[in-house]
């Protein structure tokens, strides 16, 4: 998977806006209280994926080791080419902490507003 800075028109990619963190595996499985890669069966590696929307908002980039884990929002596919949110209501999104970015806080997290495309290319 790719993350990519400009206009994505691919129907396999996913857009989303999440404030909250970006982390290596690892640290992904540690936030998210999931076992350690190696106590996961072969046929399940995409494990980290099941626990979107549990606690958190998962994102999962394989490809690169990135995982963003916080409270997100998905765009449509025009997202880098278009996509367009209401400014009041996007700033009250980002400045009113959820319980999501609360427990990443709580653990001691620093929050970041990540927007970020996933491709499956």
């Amino acid at each position: 998977m790719k993350i990519r800075n400009g206009f994505v028109s691919n129907s396999s990619s996913s857009s989303f806006i999440v404030i909250g963190v970006c982390v290596k595996e690892k640290e992904a499985r540690k936030i998210l209280g999931a076992p350690p890669r190696e106590e996961v069966p072969e046929d399940d590696c995409f494990d980290l994926e099941q626990y979107h929307n549990k606690d958190f908002d998962v994102w999962c980039d394989w490809n690169n080791d990135r995982f963003y884990i916080g409270e997100g929002k998905y765009c449509n596919e025009s997202f880098y080419g278009g996509e367009s949110f209401n400014i009041k209501e996007f700033l009250d999104w980002v400045n009113t902490p959820t319980d999501k970015t609360k427990a990443l806080m709580k653990k001691g997290y620093d929050l970041k507003l990540h927007i970020a495309t996933i491709s499956s290319d």
